[in-house]
Parts: structure tokens; sequence; C-alpha cells
């Protein structure tokens, strides 16, 4: 799994056992877990509506690590001609891509 990706990635992370689905960006992935610093999938159009409009503060987008036994898959983000990624959704609305942003903080 962590020959694909490596820190600074930007990545979807399904993880079971409770179901979520994290995106933003990878921080460090190995036998033991995976770190991502990003938005829980299930509030992103809520964030990315806060962030555009300042409600939302950056310490808002958390850093977390989740447990190699949670993980079911970890997935690119990218975009297709029909939908764009989720970076390209967060560029748009918030005017920065997410690394930028971040790194603002």
């Amino acid at each position: 799994m962590s020959g694909h990706f490596r820190p600074g990635s930007l990545v979807v992370v399904y993880l079971a056992a409770p179901r979520q689905k994290i995106w933003g960006v990878l921080r460090t992935l190995d036998g033991g877990g995976v770190t991502i610093e990003g938005i829980d999938l299930q509030s992103f159009d809520e964030c990315l509506r806060g962030l555009a409009s300042k409600e939302i503060h950056p310490g808002d987008i958390s850093l977390a690590f989740y447990p190699i036994a949670r993980v079911e898959k970890i997935l690119a983000d990218r975009g297709s001609d029909d939908v764009p990624s989720l970076e390209e959704q967060f560029t748009s609305r918030v005017g920065v891509g997410i690394a930028e942003f971040l790194s603002r903080c």
C-alpha cells in the first residue's frame, strides 16, 4: 500500500468500524497506520462553505492517525471529465489548494 503514496499525496482514506471516508493530505503511511490532515467527506460541503466564508478556521481541518486495522483502502484524489477531483472542488471554493491552505496556518 505505501509504495503508491508518499507524504503530501492527496488521498481518500476509506475506514471501517465505524465507516468513514477522509480526504486530505497524506502525512504518513506505514504498517502501523495512516496519518492524514483533512476533512471527513460527510462534512466536506459544509466545511468548504465555512472555509470560503471564513466562518470555519484552518484549525477545523484535523490531523488524525488511523490504525491500519481500520483502513479498508486508500485512493488517489483524481477527477474525471465529468466530476472534478476533491482538490479541484476545494480550490474553486476556497481559492487555494489544501496543501497551500494548510501551509498558511
